[in-house]
């Protein structure tokens, strides 16, 4: 079953039969909110929430220094254009053998929470930045509580156990980090049914008929089984559908695509995946070769450090979209993910501007020869990753999804979605010009609306119907950009009616 549903149109429609609106409530307000979910908030027995940030949103701490290396721009942050500070943002030009070798626990900078703000120092004044606390706040509502950010919404004791944050290392490779979800989805099952048993023998101790009802209602669910209701927004969403076909499968070492095998629906019931870049998005080639200048108070992030991220490389767009053009304009064929491409241009962490993150990075590397070649090996590594990353995630799956996958996506916004190359007059090398006319394509000003549906129809010629690897259960396009859409009111009142008041499905088995 596939449902549309078009812009402006309010999910309260959906839930008309189940509840009723003071006439004067502002649509889209807490109390309007309130009035549709309150009652339907204080009922424990439903699928536990999981929410998944995207590129960073989460904090990057070290310890050892105590300083913040992403989250905040304050005494307490480093500087990434310091050797020491470049050498905890960055990671090192290692290429790992598997991806069950990582774990977050071995790390000396790590992520240790969701990033609620971004803090600006400008200043003697520190200015926050609301970022991820928008689901968090519009889940309190629906009376999710969270361990870390504490929501307005009903007030629940310590023993609540409905919502959960999975923060991750969102520069590493998403396989990397899908595994994790696996670990992370395993641990919160252990903690929720601790948690639920915890609850039944408070409720038993009162021994009242209310509370015997209630503790009777949670022993069937446990006994029942339950799985969880993931929130993803932006490269999240890619983690989670990752884990959502395979489980906690590595990638094949030779690049093909595995079976989709649906494992990961042994604990997932609905996937909710909001502005997620399924195709990729032209904006990470842009910060992979021009670096990302956040604004005049900020620091700049270069090529070279960027470059060591294998998440970035992971967010390119596909190159059989046809989205590089020649300076007349005309779409040719190129391969983004061809590590010569990037090699002979000396692109990104290549360039010659890239030199001292080359060594800052590589700071037990004795000769610039020796650095220069590690760092081709590790952006050959991260380019043939990516290539078998998007073979796993954009093969058609030929069984059918145990999981209810919905879509947000923002289609008010000009959206960059195609390149120039062009030769460089001095070097003869090519280079991306992202300037010029009718490169742009509607989306949320960060993901194109086609790649955001993951739509195979990007590139072809003549009408056809709408073909893609992700079997959607809904798609709901919204007038807002990247970040708005974790605020627009349809999406709240959508996201509650699944999570709070549509039915739980039955358990059936996953594969």
């Amino acid at each position: 079953m596939r449902n549309v549903i078009l812009p402006f149109v309010s999910a309260a429609a959906l839930v008309s039969g189940c509840g009723s609106t003071d006439p004067e409530l502002e649509f889209g307000s807490g109390d309007y909110y309130q009035a549709l979910y309150g009652e339907a908030a204080l009922d424990e027995v439903r699928n536990p929430v999981v929410v998944i940030h995207g590129i960073l949103g989460a904090r990057l701490y070290d310890p050892e220094t105590e300083k913040i290396v992403w989250g905040a721009f304050t005494s307490q942050s480093v500087d990434p254009n310091e050797a020491e500070g470049a050498a905890l943002i960055g990671l090192p030009l290692d290429p790992p053998r598997s991806a069950f070798d990582y774990d977050p626990a071995d790390e000396r900078v790590i992520a240790d929470g969701p990033l609620g703000k971004i803090e600006i120092d400008v200043g003697f004044d520190v200015l926050e930045v609301g970022v991820y606390s928008d689901i968090l706040n519009s889940l309190g509502v629906g009376g999710y509580a969270d361990e870390v950010v504490q929501p307005p919404g009903p007030d629940y004791a310590s023993d609540h156990f409905t919502c959960h944050t999975f923060f991750y290392d969102w520069r590493r490779d998403n396989v990397e980090n899908a595994i994790q979800l696996g670990k992370f989805l395993q641990q919160k099952r252990v903690e929720v049914v601790d948690s639920a048993r915890a609850k039944i023998a408070k409720l038993r101790a009162e021994n009242t008929e209310k509370s015997n009802y209630e503790a009777s209602r949670l022993e069937r669910w446990l006994d029942k089984g339950f799985k969880f209701d993931l929130v993803a927004h932006s490269m999240g969403g890619l983690v989670a559908r990752y884990f959502l076909r395979y489980g906690q499968q590595d990638l094949p070492a030779d690049g093909s695509a595995p079976e989709v095998t649906w494992a990961g629906a042994e604990d997932i019931d609905r996937l909710i995946i909001i502005g997620t870049p399924s195709f990729g998005s032209m904006l990470a080639l842009v910060r992979l070769v021009d670096g990302f200048d956040p604004g005049p108070i900020l620091p700049t992030f270069r090529p070279g450090l960027l470059g060591s991220m294998p998440a970035l490389y992971q967010l390119l767009p596909r190159s059989r979209h046809r989205l590089v053009r020649n300076t007349d304009g005309e779409a040719i064929d190129v391969d983004l993910l061809d590590p010569d491409l990037w090699v002979e241009n000396r692109w990104g962490l290549l360039s010659d501007d890239a030199a001292r993150y080359r060594r800052w990075l590589q700071p037990n590397v004795a000769t610039r020869a020796e650095r220069d070649q590690r760092a081709e090996t590790w952006v050959r590594w991260c380019l043939n990753r990516t290539r078998a990353f998007y073979n796993a995630m954009d093969s058609m799956p030929t069984r059918e999804c145990p999981a209810q996958i919905t879509l947000f996506a923002g289609t008010s916004e000009p959206t960059l979605g195609s390149c120039i190359l062009e030769t460089d007059d001095e070097t003869g090398r090519l280079r991306p010009i992202f300037e010029g006319e009718h490169l742009e394509v509607v989306g949320d000003g960060t993901v194109p609306r086609y790649s955001a549906l993951a739509d195979e129809r990007q590139g072809t010629t003549g009408r056809q119907r709408f073909v893609s690897p992700i079997p959607w259960h809904h798609e709901v396009f919204l007038p807002a950009d990247h970040i708005e859409l974790t605020r627009h009111p349809t999406f709240v009142d959508m996201m509650l009616w699944q999570l709070v008041e549509e039915p739980v499905r039955p358990i059936t088995d996953a594969r």
